[in-house]
């Protein structure tokens, strides 16, 4: 069993997908999910305090509150796009990549309805999304690139010549500096 992906809510838990069933840590105990959820390999997850979003292996999106499920949607498709990330937004939102290359937002997570955002076109396998409140942009992580979108969906590539494939995270360290990491090349600090 090991760990894909770790949130935390606003009541500190900690909710750890693993290769089998999302566990989630409440103040020293340790809940696994029964079979029946569905909730298997959850690779994705992100937090905007008291909802707490994620993606199974399979693309089914989820979200729960206080550690229990508020609601699951799995794309139907008849070419196997699926959902791939899914990003916790500042005003309570939320943005949920599919592997077709397609960002949507979710207002309610409790009546999911996915609305078509943007598109991106040079990213290829959105492998994750994470929100940088210093730039308010979404730095877009994907198994063939990575950028970010900002403000307005509007999405920007970040080019390098040598790095560019299976970006696992993005981040901003103290001074300002973005960092992104690689499954298969390490880690960038990337500057414009």
């Amino acid at each position: 069993n090991s760990v894909r992906s770790i949130a935390t809510d606003s009541a500190e838990r900690i909710y750890v997908g693993c290769s089998s069933l999302l566990s989630i840590v409440d103040h020293g105990k340790i809940t696994t999910m029964d079979a029946d959820s569905d909730l298997y390999q959850v690779e994705n997850m992100s937090s905007n305090g008291s909802v707490v979003a994620g993606i199974a292996h399979n693309g089914n999106l989820f979200f729960m509150r206080d550690g229990v499920v508020l609601s699951k949607y799995r794309m139907e498709s008849d070419d196997n796009t699926r959902l791939t990330a899914v990003c916790a937004m500042p005003d309570e939102t939320f943005l949920v990549s599919d592997s077709a290359g397609y960002i949507y937002t979710v207002d309610d997570p409790e009546h999911i309805v996915l609305r078509k955002y943007t598109y991106i076109n040079e990213t290829i396998a959105v492998q994750r999304m994470i929100y940088d409140e210093f730039a308010d942009i979404v730095f877009v992580c994907g198994e063939i690139g990575f950028g970010y979108l900002d403000s307005f969906g509007h999405y920007s590539p970040c080019e390098t010549s040598t790095f560019y494939n299976a970006i696992t995270c993005a981040m901003r360290d103290m001074q300002g500096n973005i960092w992104f990491s690689s499954g298969k090349q390490g880690v960038l600090l990337y500057s414009d």
